[in-house]
């Protein structure tokens, strides 16, 4: 992919799981017709047509649970249909690849795409491999669960040279412009979950308070990161891009899950740390 967003991870340490009952490998053999319904959703219908350098012809194949051949894929399975897939790719002795990273459009908003995710890179770890994910430098979603996750931003080797060729660099904007410009940018991912967004006084945090697909109401906090100059020279030749992304700012954990978002708010701020950045 030209001009990607690039992420990687080696250690285990660094993994922030989000744990589903529902992520499982797929057999092709025998989950065959989940998979070609999944891809039925995204307009895939003939064996030949490929989903993310996938298709069904070959897909009994390369991808079947026995074999090390093209890689794996698992998915989210609800009664008994896929809700969301991501495969690995084995590639060199180094690195396998999470790819092929998608959840059906009516169940988004809901950590599928986090559970499968962190479910791969967990697998590819585990096997002594690190982790790296590629999308494109617009897909500011991908790039949060790729962050989420606890991958982190890498250049690849071939890719070093074009982060020094720098014919009009573009300076990263002041940082006050950031914080306004990041003000309510990646929550596509949440938006049909989102109950309540809150800014810190100084708007470089903010607390995102979530219905869970159970009815119970979880809290995230998230903080703003910017970009070095050599990313953002980088990254500034796509239009698209932003200077900053947000991050989950792991410094603050609070109880799993609240009866109401009255008292999923209080949870945090009853935190005399937390409470002075925001109130």
């Amino acid at each position: 992919m030209d001009h990607a967003y690039y992420a990687r991870m080696e250690d285990i340490n660094e993994l922030h799981c989000f744990y589903s009952d529902h992520v499982r490998w797929l057999n092709p053999e025998t989950d065959f017709d989940l998979i070609k319904e999944y891809f039925s959703y995204f307009d895939i219908h003939n064996d030949t047509d490929t989903y993310f350098g996938i298709n069904l012809k070959d897909i009994k194949t390369d991808y079947s649970i026995n074999e090390y051949n093209a890689g794996h894929l698992c998915g989210v399975i609800v009664d008994g249909k896929v809700l969301s897939l991501a495969g690995v790719a084995f590639g060199s002795q180094k690195e396998w690849e999470i790819c092929a990273v998608s959840t059906h459009p009516d169940y988004m908003g809901n950590g599928f795409s986090k559970a499968v995710c962190s479910f791969i890179a967990k697998y590819i770890i585990e096997h002594n491999h690190a982790a790296i994910c590629q999308t494109h430098p617009s897909n500011f979603a991908m790039q949060a669960i790729m962050r989420q996750i606890g991958m982190k931003q890498y250049y690849p080797q071939s890719d070093c040279k074009k982060t020094t060729e720098k014919d009009n660099p573009t300076s990263i904007p002041p940082w006050d412009e950031i914080v306004s410009y990041m003000y309510d940018k990646e929550l596509s991912g949440f938006s049909d979950r989102i109950v309540k967004v809150m800014y810190s006084k100084d708007g470089s945090r903010r607390i995102i308070v979530l219905k869970s697909e159970r009815g119970f109401y979880i809290t995230t906090v998230e903080i703003i990161r910017v970009f070095d100059e050599d990313e953002w020279q980088y990254f500034c030749k796509d239009d698209n891009a932003y200077p900053a992304w947000w991050e989950t700012d792991w410094k603050f954990k609070t109880k799993s899950f609240y009866d109401s978002p009255e008292n999923a708010l209080k949870g945090l701020l009853d935190d005399p740390e937390i409470k002075a950045l925001f109130e």
